[in-house]
């Protein structure tokens, strides 16, 4: 029987760690209770993560990249401006509307004050990469002929949020 490999090992204390702190937020949740969880011992938390303050940063990045997979994945680009804008909207509201966001969300708006690079982290991976994202859309998608001038401005937030 082959035994886990050290990275196996890593992934599994971070899926249990992101579903515990989602469901119960950082302080509710034991070093002790996710060991005990994954089958590990403490050292490799703070030999992987540095501590538990380590390991919930790690646990809400991989949060943040797993809720905006569809996002990032989709190639818009292949499509005619007012479908990309109908499929990237589409996109962005089945992501925020989704449970997941929405518990994502409570938890970094709960935690927010003790770590304020969670809230860093959200803007970061949402609504400055939504923008980004819809700016590159629009700048690379061939327009119909007097669009740029129904958009003044438009793109003026592409790269930070208006």
């Amino acid at each position: 029987m082959n035994r886990p490999s050290s990275e196996a090992k890593r992934e599994h204390l971070l899926d249990i760690a992101a579903e515990r702190f989602l469901e119960r937020g950082f302080a509710a949740v034991s070093i002790d209770e996710l060991v005990a969880a994954a089958g590990q011992s403490k050292t490799n938390v703070y030999s992987w993560f540095g501590g538990k303050e380590g390991l919930f940063f790690a646990a809400v990045d991989r949060l943040l990249d797993a809720l905006f997979v569809p996002l990032v994945d989709n190639d818009f680009a292949q499509l005619p401006l007012r479908d990309g804008l109908h499929a990237l909207a589409e996109t962005v509201l089945d992501i925020v509307l989704g449970s997941d966001a929405l518990a994502l969300h409570r938890l970094i708006v709960a935690e927010a004050q003790s770590f304020p690079k969670i809230a860093g982290a959200w803007v970061k991976a949402g609504p400055e990469r939504t923008y980004a994202l819809c700016a590159d859309f629009i700048l690379t998608t061939k327009k119909p002929a007097g669009s740029a001038r129904r958009m003044p401005g438009a793109l003026r937030c592409s790269s930070t949020p208006c």
